[in-house]
């Protein structure tokens, strides 16, 4: 999950350069200002800016912490710090299904598995 949340704000950053000047990755975006002779699209542009304030480090951390009150957010931030570095636990996660990595973590990343935990019950209960 941290490598698709990771993945998502670089491009939020390849977007916000880009927007300001060939919005290669924004064809329709580019067209809309040709059409209008407009260099840049104000509305677009705070948009983004939004977004990119939305999905910075601590944000994300502090949405956890609201639906876990009971979460140690420093924990978690350094948790994931280090799950992103830790070329074992990418390792673990190929060998094993999802669930099986999560239920087996191991303890220091408590934090991480707290989240883990109810991310992997809330779906599959809401077949039940």
């Amino acid at each position: 999950m941290y490598e698709t949340v990771e993945a998502f704000r670089l491009k939020l950053g390849l977007f916000e350069r880009d927007i300001q000047g060939r919005k290669l990755h924004l064809p329709k975006l580019k067209q809309r200002c040709e059409k209008n002779k407009m260099q840049e699209d104000a509305v677009m542009q705070t948009f983004l800016g939004r977004l990119i304030e939305n999905f910075k480090d601590d944000q994300w951390t502090a949405e956890a912490k609201r639906l876990l009150p009971p979460l140690d957010e420093a924990s978690l931030q350094m948790e994931i710090l280090e799950m992103s570095k830790s070329d074992l636990l990418k390792e673990q996660h190929k060998d094993v299904s999802v669930t099986d990595f999560w239920i087996n973590m191991i303890p220091q990343l408590s934090q991480t598995r707290r989240i883990a935990m109810l991310l992997l019950t809330v779906f599959p209960s809401t077949y039940i």
